[in-house]
């Protein structure tokens, strides 16, 4: 599942409002493979950007059902890092 967390209001006490972005058949490793997007650092005033991406091996019933395993996998194959 993907959703994304808002709030409505500026009072503080408002609770954030989650809208549901996608929904249907259970996210798995194979069906979904796992990715990084990326924030440029600039933006982030950094050296170098940052990759964002959701918890690898994340098992939540009727949603996700995903490979740890396979998603390190892909990880480390995909998004290979060189260093300089």
């Amino acid at each position: 599942m993907l959703a994304l967390w808002s709030r409505s209001g500026s009072e503080e006490g408002d609770k954030p409002e989650v809208q549901v972005l996608s929904r249907g058949r259970t996210r798995t490793s194979e069906r979904h493979p796992i990715r990084v997007d990326f924030v440029d650092g600039e933006a982030l005033e950094a050296p170098r950007r940052l990759g964002m991406t959701i918890l690898p091996g994340v098992k939540d019933p009727g949603r996700c059902e995903r490979d740890l395993g396979s998603d390190l996998s892909r990880l480390k194959q995909h998004y290979k890092r060189t260093h300089s």
